[in-house]
């Protein structure tokens, strides 16, 4: 039936997901390795100098977005609105469809 995988896709791309995620902490992670070899130029011919440079970083960061005055709480609220009058629109089109349907049978 057409309407039932109407209401499949509109699940699948519920506009609130997003707002969910931005309620619970955020964390990123980043590492990086470099291995550099330098001319002899580079080390202006000194005996005995490094040469080969190795470098490895690694870095952490954690974010939280803090809903002092509610913006999230009610973005999440209107696009859970949202979601229901369109499944609401959707059971009305079953419906109508439906009644129209009796009618010819």
């Amino acid at each position: 039936m057409i309407c039932a995988s109407a209401t499949a896709n509109l699940a699948k791309r519920a506009p609130c997901g997003g707002l969910i995620n931005r309620s619970f902490p955020t964390a990123d992670s980043t590492a990086g390795y470099a291995n550099t070899r330098l001319s002899k130029a580079a080390v202006f011919g000194l005996v005995g100098a490094e040469r080969s440079l190795e470098l490895y970083e690694a870095g952490f960061d954690a974010m939280w977005e803090l809903d002092l005055f509610g913006r999230i709480r009610r973005s999440l609220q209107a696009s859970t609105a949202e979601m229901q009058a369109a499944e609401a629109n959707i059971h009305d089109v079953q419906v109508t469809i439906l009644m129209k349907w009796r009618e010819l049978v």
